[in-house]
């Protein structure tokens, strides 16, 4: 069987780039209290469980993340070319499980969080083996790898800075902390 990681990436760059069209509400509590787009705020009234100082339970941890470069190259993908950012994390799982996880992005759509899309870490990886022994959080592992966003030539891609939240589940399902205004340039000239 032949799997086509790059094409599986590149749909969800497409799904990506077409959630900036849709405006959604990560838990539908659209009080005023409510901050599902506050990932970073203290645990008085927190509704989510998302960066609030550190590892914890079975949750995957993300410490850092990083498009490096910060703007978009082209790179061949199964013959395509295409315009790709190459994203870098600080990883740790106490489960040592991401084999099984997901890169999970989101997207701020009219000041509501969107839920853009996920990739397989498996596919996202450009080192298997990197998915492996993250299980010690005193020194969390650097994995990365890129995230096609469109084809040379195509014009829904603008050009400008990209911003994301990201985060990534394991195998088992836990999520996260969520690191927002993760951000890159597209800038095709």
């Amino acid at each position: 069987m032949k799997i086509f990681p790059a094409r599986s990436i590149f749909l969800v760059a497409l799904a990506v780039l077409m959630a900036i069209v849709v405006s959604c509400d990560e838990d539908d509590d659209d009080s005023s209290s409510d901050d599902d787009k506050n990932d970073g705020d203290s645990m008085a009234g927190d509704d989510d469980d998302d960066d609030d100082g550190g590892p914890t339970g079975d949750d995957p941890y993300i410490f850092a993340a990083e498009f490096d470069p910060e703007t978009t190259f082209i790179e061949s993908i199964d013959g395509d070319d295409m315009w790709v950012a190459a994203l870098t994390l600080s990883v740790c799982d106490v489960n040592d499980d991401l084999s099984g996880g997901n890169l999970l992005l989101y997207m701020m759509v009219d000041e509501n969080v969107c839920d853009c899309g996920e990739i397989a870490l498996s596919n996202f990886v450009e080192n298997h083996g990197d998915l492996l022994d993250v299980d010690d959080c005193e020194q969390p592992k650097t994995i990365s790898g890129i995230i096609a966003m469109a084809g040379v030539g195509e014009d829904y891609f603008e050009p400008g800075e990209w911003c994301f939240g990201i985060a990534i589940s394991d195998g088992a399902g836990n999520n996260s902390n969520r690191i927002d205004d993760v951000c890159f340039t597209h800038d095709p000239d």
